[in-house]
């Protein structure tokens, strides 16, 4: 990676698949490789911020469940 091309990462760190397409563009003739990887990150970031999503919603409804059950003396 030449000096500098990290910087490049932050575009589909930050808008995701969007980036990545974005970044994919303008790499894909100069450094078809780059380009790729840059797409392959944002996919890649896109899946891991789903999954962390899902996991997260399902223990705050898990943890508001028990808070109700605990507040309702047992009874919902």
């Amino acid at each position: 990676m030449a000096k500098g091309e990290w910087k490049w990462y932050l575009l589909p760190g930050i808008l995701g698949i969007v980036g990545g397409a974005i970044g994919w563009f303008i790499f894909r003739k100069k450094n078809k490789e780059f380009g790729l990887g840059l797409l392959y990150f944002s996919i890649a970031m896109t899946i891991l911020s789903i999954v962390v999503g899902l996991v997260v919603g399902a223990m705050g409804l898990a943890i508001g469940n028990q808070i109700l059950t605990t507040l309702t003396g047992g009874t919902l």
